[in-house]
């Protein structure tokens, strides 16, 4: 008869007759979440959390994550917990960066690599322009070309086969190459005129238009007349100006002998930017 009420009181009362340890979950983390069976039941505090749990296998784990957001202490364990007993499971946590941190380190290497990839680019155009232009600043605060339109830049020299080129042709290519990228950074370009071409010559310092296209030149012809280490390789040709008179005007730099012909007539070409001082 007691056993049969027994039976019934526990077929009522089912989980009074539930068999049940203790299980005390210890951990150095203070306040790591404490999860049995995947659910949250609270959290460390003084190193241990203890609570009761039917007996069986449980999957325990206990999680915390940094104040800033960038690391997850984790740890997993299974343990079999008999009836009426005690089991302590020790878990020690491993640190691991949490997405938050993984999103911010991508992001850093991301930005990195931009700014690598900008500084290459930017010495990858410094040593195009470099090698390219060349460009220098003569008399009166003017910056000019040192090759003529065609040659290119070694690094000490003008190299190549300078491109001749009446005035239109000329004032053309130097309008369309300001339009698209300009040339050594700057947008500004032009043909220099007479008078500025004749600062370059180093024998005299001439005003009068009228003597130059005359023909007046340095003392020996057998000498360059302008700055060789400026501009290398320019004595050998005829140079183009803006200034017209009866037709194009031009100088030749080994004697700075100044002279005209017909609009049409080709020349080297030398460019300019800046305002003249005279």
């Amino acid at each position: 008869m007691l056993i049969r009420t027994s039976l019934l009181l526990c077929i009522f009362f089912l989980a009074a007759c539930e068999q049940v340890g203790t299980l005390r979950v210890v951990n150095d983390m203070e306040g790591s979440t404490v999860l049995i069976n995947d659910e949250p039941v609270g959290t460390i505090r003084i190193g241990y959390k203890s609570l009761q749990v039917p007996a069986g296998n449980h999957k325990i784990e206990i999680s915390k994550i940094s104040a800033d957001g960038e690391w997850r202490s984790h740890a997993t364990k299974v343990v079999y917990v008999p009836a009426d007993e005690i089991i302590v499971a020790d878990l020690r946590t491993t640190k691991t960066p949490t997405q938050k941190r993984l999103d911010r380190l991508a992001a850093l290497v991301a930005e990195a690599e931009r700014q690598t990839k900008l500084a290459a680019e930017a010495k990858a155009k410094q040593q195009k322009l470099d090698r390219l232009s060349g460009t220098t600043v003569a008399s009166n605060g003017l910056m000019w070309t040192r090759c003529a339109l065609g040659l290119r830049w070694t690094g000490n020299r003008c190299e190549g086969e300078s491109e001749k080129l009446s005035l239109k042709s000329a004032n053309k290519y130097v309008s369309e190459m300001n339009r698209d990228e300009g040339f050594a950074g700057f947008q500004d370009w032009r043909l220099p005129t007479l008078e500025e071409l004749n600062t370059l010559i180093l024998c005299s310092q001439r005003s009068d238009v009228d003597e130059w296209l005359r023909g007046k030149t340095c003392s020996n012809p057998d000498e360059p007349a302008y700055d060789t280490e400026a501009f290398p390789n320019s004595h050998k040709a005829s140079y183009l100006s803006s200034t017209y008179y009866r037709g194009s005007t031009y100088i030749f730099l080994n004697n700075g002998y100044n002279g005209h012909g017909y609009s049409y007539e080709r020349y080297s070409v030398l460019l300019v930017r800046g305002e003249s001082n005279n």
